[in-house]
């Protein structure tokens, strides 16, 4: 699991008017990409994903396949030790 910032705070993050009018999509995203485990088994990464809504994990897959292409294009998406 990656360690969150310093200042990083596991919090319920309620999606609605307010918090889209805030114009932070990273404080949506954050508590996703901080939690998520993918390194141990899919049994492991469902667990620490079920917390979250799917839109929040779909935003997340998105989010962690652009970070693995821009590392090494889709040969270091498929192959790499967090397939």
């Amino acid at each position: 699991m990656r360690t969150p910032p310093s200042d990083y705070m596991l919090t319920h993050v309620v999606v609605d008017d307010a918090t889209i009018a805030q114009d932070d999509p990273q404080a949506i995203i954050d508590p996703v990409w901080y939690s998520a485990d993918f390194y141990e088994s899919i049994e492991v990464l469902e667990e620490t994903l079920a917390p979250f809504s799917w839109p929040q994990r779909l935003v997340w897959a998105v989010l962690w396949t652009s970070a693995e292409v821009c590392n090494g294009g889709l040969e270091q998406f498929f192959s790499n030790s967090t397939a």
